[in-house]
């Protein structure tokens, strides 16, 4: 496990260094081992001072940080700052808050790191440490720009860089000054802005001692230089990547070696200079193996694809993709472990990884379409889709069902599956009937597909106009036109989609055709994999149904009046337990959960899924139940007999646009072991809400009517219906997961 663990936190110290925010690294393994024995034999001598037992843990301390073993070295931190308080050491007491602090910073525990970090910053400034002050005020700059708080983090940035002046700590302010060259970066004046900064650190950078950390820093440096030029070699760059290289070759330090010179082939690729950047990537990837680093390998074996790519060798490319693939599922499941939130770091290091390999492989099938290439692509997008709902919940055991499972498309008569890969230049569309898989190719690359659907979600939502109409035919041309023969011919009425990006964020059932809604004609199902947990229909003959809600005003959101009506009338089709206004509070869904296992759970309250995941929400009465909190609430049932059939979150809302947030509506289903979900991806009216629920339970009740065809039935009764007839009303439900 220790061996694991110090993984994960190299994993994530790669991804702090993609973002600007330059972590140390481990420096050579055998060394800071061997120096990690001989202080916990020193420790364990009798008799040793607490003053002197505290400066040992500190050094122990900073050996794990540098091996990668985060959690020893936070433990190692805590037990010098119990020592260092009992000695009344004021400089030790310092130097283990800081420590302590930025261990809790690369763990995620954002609250304690701030402790630690805002008491190291106090203390220092009290006694005139600048040289340990600076590093907290490193620390606190990036726990306030994480928080969205960019003057705060400018304004630490810059007193870290004076501090660290004054205490000569030359790469504590050369880290200092890029953080805040990688704020400037992201404002309107960009390059410019971020100049004087880079001057800053660079200038700092050439006093600074040759160990791992600095050689770690130059890379940083070369790769927000190389950024702020727009993407084209600098000098600076180039020898700031020489200079490290040199420097940990020296040292024998393989691993920051294999940085420094895949960053350089990477500036080399930048330059057109392939054979050079080939050289230095192979280079690169023989200095990880060497490390035993597969947190940069795959990055080294992703760069290697693009070069051969570039150099018209496909055989060479595909070999070099499905290596990087390879090696990234090792420590897939990792990236979960890394601090920061958001999209940005997964999509920079990871998503192009999986798709350059889905492109490679599809690009090898030929027009004909090879089955079994397009299968083998279909599965490295599965494995795209894993890691990102991993990285979405920060959780590395999310598409680690443990229930059985089955594929999607071998489940039914009458079902396709549409699996769309959206790449930058093209849009693959692979179609699975039975056993037959097909492909179709559209040449509409992401980003026009992407602006398109976020138009269409956005005019959705504006039910006083029909100006939606334009995306929506245009989205069916490219995305259903191609399929209509197949589909017809096989006579299909269940479509299920494996949407992918921005596809998740919009309802596929509004799309059309110039005369009529897809819906109208299909049932729509969205599914966030190729399997499912366990899938089978709903057993109506023993249906428990527990039914919460809010028809009342909290915490400023608006009243639901209809929602009573709502829940009465499910109950007057279902045996069920109602909770409803002021018995709807978290402790009384809790203990209803706890004690019966029931096959379907109704919420109809206010939501919010966004694209931080730990902010997502369901208003109770009480307060805001996290979406992580009713994830456990709902897993109470997951190892009985009859888990969770159905979860409905009937009033929820994901931010339009987002498709990282609609990552949570199908996660949190996932997660919590239920078999599927339906949920809405805006605020629709109270009535007409009210409405489709009553239609989808009554429909559900006829035999042998699967929760998709239900579905389907209700929103065609709301279409009919002139008041509703508006897809605001009814296309923004969702059915995810098991639609049988």
């Amino acid at each position: 496990m220790a061996a694991v663990r110090g993984t994960v936190c190299r994993v994530a110290a790669v991804l702090l260094l993609a973002a600007g925010l330059f972590p140390a690294v481990p420096a050579a393994a055998a060394d800071t081992a061997t120096s990690v024995d001989g202080l916990t034999a020193t420790l364990s001598t009798p008799g040793t001072a607490a003053a002197e037992r505290a400066a040992l843990l500190l050094r122990r301390a900073d050996a794990h940080r540098r091996l990668g073993f985060v959690p020893r070295a936070a433990e190692d931190f805590r037990r010098a700052l119990a020592e260092a308080e009992a000695a009344g050491d004021g400089a030790l007491v310092r130097r283990a808050h800081a420590g302590l602090g930025n261990a809790y910073l690369r763990l995620g525990e954002r609250e304690a790191a701030h402790r630690h970090l805002d008491a190291c910053a106090g203390l220092s400034r009290s006694a005139g440490d600048a040289a340990t002050g600076a590093a907290a005020l490193v620390g606190l700059g990036v726990l306030h720009d994480l928080s969205g708080d960019r003057p705060a983090a400018e304004r630490a940035f810059a007193a870290a860089l004076e501090a660290a002046d004054a205490g000569g700590r030359p790469v504590v302010a050369a880290r200092a000054a890029l953080n805040a060259a990688r704020l400037a970066l992201d404002t309107p004046d960009g390059a410019a802005a971020a100049r004087p900064w880079l001057a800053a650190a660079a200038a700092r950078l050439a006093a600074a001692p040759d160990d791992a950390d600095t050689a770690m820093t130059l890379v940083a440096f070369a790769r927000l230089d190389h950024r702020a030029a727009g993407g084209a070699p600098t000098e600076a760059a180039h020898g700031s990547l020489v200079r490290a290289a040199e420097q940990a070759e020296r040292r024998g330090d393989r691993r920051t070696a294999s940085f420094a010179l895949g960053t350089l082939g990477g500036l080399y690729e930048s330059a057109g200079r392939t054979a050079d950047a080939r050289a230095l990537t192979a280079r690169a990837a023989a200095a990880a193996v060497a490390a035993g680093a597969p947190e940069s390998l795959y990055l080294w074996e992703w760069q290697a694809g693009r070069l051969a790519e570039a150099a018209g060798d496909g055989d060479a490319a595909l070999g070099a993709f499905a290596r990087a693939v390879e090696v990234l599922d090792t420590v897939r499941g990792e990236l979960a472990a890394e601090a920061l939130p958001g999209p940005g770091l997964f999509r920079e290091v990871v998503e192009p990884v999986y798709l350059a390999y889905a492109d490679a492989l599809l690009r090898r099938a030929g027009p004909d379409g090879d089955p079994v290439l397009l299968r083998r692509a279909r599965a490295a997008m599965e494995q795209l889709k894993a890691a990102e709902l991993e990285d979405y919940f920060k959780d590395d055991c999310v598409a680690a069902l443990e229930s059985r499972t089955r594929p999607i498309d071998r489940l039914a008569p009458r079902t396709a599956a549409l699996y769309p890969i959206l790449l930058p230049d093209r849009t693959e569309l692979l179609v699975s009937i039975g056993d037959d898989i097909r492909r179709v190719t559209v040449p509409v690359g992401r980003t026009l597909l992407a602006q398109t659907a976020g138009t269409f979600r956005q005019l959705l939502e504006k039910r006083s106009t029909h100006q939606y109409r334009e995306p929506a035919q245009q989205l069916y041309d490219w995305l259903m036109r191609p399929l209509e023969g197949m589909l017809e011919a096989a006579g299909v009425d269940t479509l299920v989609v494996v949407p992918d990006g921005p596809l998740r964020a919009v309802p596929l059932g509004a799309l059309h055709d110039g005369r009529d809604f897809l819906a109208a004609r299909y049932a729509v199902p969205v599914s966030p994999g190729l399997t499912l947990v366990d899938p089978r229909p709903l057993p109506r003959d023993r249906v428990e149904t527990l039914l919460a809600g809010l028809s009342v005003s909290v915490d400023g959101y608006p009243a639901l009046p209809q929602v009573r009506a709502e829940l009465e009338r499910i109950a007057a089709l279902y045996p069920a337990r109602v909770l409803l206004d002021e018995d709807f509070r978290a402790e009384s869904l809790a203990g209803a959960l706890r004690r019966t296992a029931y096959t379907v759970v109704h919420i109809a309250s206010h939501g919010e899924v966004l694209a931080d995941h730990s902010r997502s929400f369901l208003l109770t009465h009480d307060g805001r139940l996290t979406l992580d909190r009713l994830e456990a609430l709902v897993k109470l049932g997951r190892f009985r007999s009859d888990p969770v059939e159905l979860l409905v979150l009937s009033a929820c809302r994901t931010a339009a646009g987002d498709d990282r947030a609609a990552l949570g509506l199908a996660g949190v289903a996932i997660k919590a072991g239920a078999r599927s979900a339906l949920a809405s991806l805006w605020y629709v009216s109270d009535d007409a809400s009210a409405e489709l629920m009553q239609g989808f339970y009554a429909t559900l009740r006829r035999p042998g009517m699967s929760k998709a065809m239900a579905l389907a039935g209700a929103q065609r009764s709301l279409m009919a219906d002139p008041r509703f007839r508006h897809p605001y009303y009814w296309s923004a439900f969702l059915l995810i997961g098991n639609w049988l």
